[in-house]
């Protein structure tokens, strides 16, 4: 078990931790404060681990936003702290992670809606505005469909046919049209 960092000393690399955290630099503050702590003696109700983790679970929580890693730092502060005003920090710590958790929640439901109401295709929204914004013409026009029949010609290659007569389709027409040899002529 290590022996407690001299509080002079501690002082001085809290104070260095502080600097880094309020200057935004939050993973050299991170940095920072795990070694200070990794230093300091475990103990519980020692003011300076306390006020150390306090300043962890507020690194984590609003430097780097990870409310999950803050809440264990707070809740440690709640379980073995003996300073009032630090244990306090803590449930005010733990009430702003439970913050931060409603509002992740709220904006993932948001983005979820957001997907669910878009078009599958928005793509297809493209093709059906007309010029300036004016709704297009979505009407369906009539179209003529001619049946080909494929034969070979002499030099083996297979060129299709229109049938005369697309009305009257037999069961040899029919299984060609299912092969896919069907023309759409629009009119």
């Amino acid at each position: 078990m290590p022996e407690p960092v001299d509080p002079e000393a501690f002082d001085q690399a809290y104070r260095a931790v502080e600097l880094s955290y309020s200057e935004g630099r939050f993973d050299e503050a991170l940095r920072e404060a795990e070694a200070l702590l990794e230093q300091q003696a475990p103990g519980g109700g020692d003011p300076r681990t306390e006020r150390l983790k306090l300043i962890l679970g507020h690194i984590h929580l609003h430097g780097l936003g990870q409310p999950g890693r803050a809440v264990a730092l707070y809740q440690d502060v709640l379980d073995t702290g003996t300073t009032a005003t630090y244990i306090e920090l803590a449930e005010q710590g733990l009430a702003l992670c439970q913050d931060a958790f409603a509002q992740e929640a709220a904006a993932e439901r948001a983005v979820v809606a957001e997907q669910a109401a878009a078009p599958a295709m928005p793509w297809l929204l493209e093709s059906v505005a007309g010029p300036a914004g004016q709704a297009a013409d979505l009407s369906i026009e009539a179209v003529r469909v001619e049946e080909l029949v494929a034969f070979a010609t002499p030099a083996g290659s297979v060129v299709p046919m229109p049938v005369k007569n697309p009305s009257t389709v037999g069961p040899v027409e029919e299984a060609e049209l299912a092969k896919g040899l069907l023309r759409v002529v629009l009119g």
